[in-house]
């Protein structure tokens, strides 16, 4: 279950275009739909499924993820080390190590997340939930070079996720 949480929220995230309000893809409505039911999705996120998701958004995915899978109702009482933003799940994923700041001091919360950010933060939740990483993908991409080098070696970890035979984040 793990493992195909981790799919969707992968899937949900990196089409580019809204057609309508509740529009998606119709390969993701399964995913979709058993997220919503798992309590992974806040209703504030159950629309623009094609619409870019921003660095918050996907924080919040995330954590409520995290939530959900350890059944833990902990109280975020943390202080935010962000100039920019003062936001409980940011900080949380922030001190869970599943995300980091632009710099020290800006997180750039409403920014869209770009492919390699999301693989990051995928990569960093499942070692926070304990999720088996099949193996890493062996053969290079072929935009390899477009990589950020605090980005290379997870963008390759998360490729070995999957969620029954599927897996999280694959290139094109």
């Amino acid at each position: 279950m793990k493992k195909m949480l981790l799919f969707f929220i992968s899937a949900l995230f990196f089409s580019t275009y809204v057609y309508a309000d509740n529009s998606y893809s119709k390969w993701a409505e399964d995913s979709i739909i058993s997220a919503i039911e798992a309590g992974i999705v806040p209703e504030e996120l159950q629309s623009y499924y094609t619409k870019n998701i921003t660095r918050q958004e996907f924080c919040r995915l995330a954590i409520q993820t995290y939530l959900v899978k350890t059944d833990n109702k902990t109280n975020i009482s943390f202080e935010t080390p962000f100039e920019d933003i003062d936001d409980d799940y940011i900080t949380t994923a922030y001190y869970l190590r599943i995300v980091s700041g632009v710099n020290d001091n800006e997180f750039a919360p409403y920014n869209n997340i770009t492919r390699q950010e999301a693989a990051v933060m995928l990569n960093n939740l499942a070692d926070v939930l304990n999720v088996y990483k099949d193996s890493p993908r062996q053969e290079k991409y072929v935009d390899e070079g477009y990589f950020a080098q605090w980005a290379k070696d997870q963008i390759y970890s998360v490729t070995g996720i999957k969620s029954e035979d599927t897996y999280v984040m694959t290139g094109t």
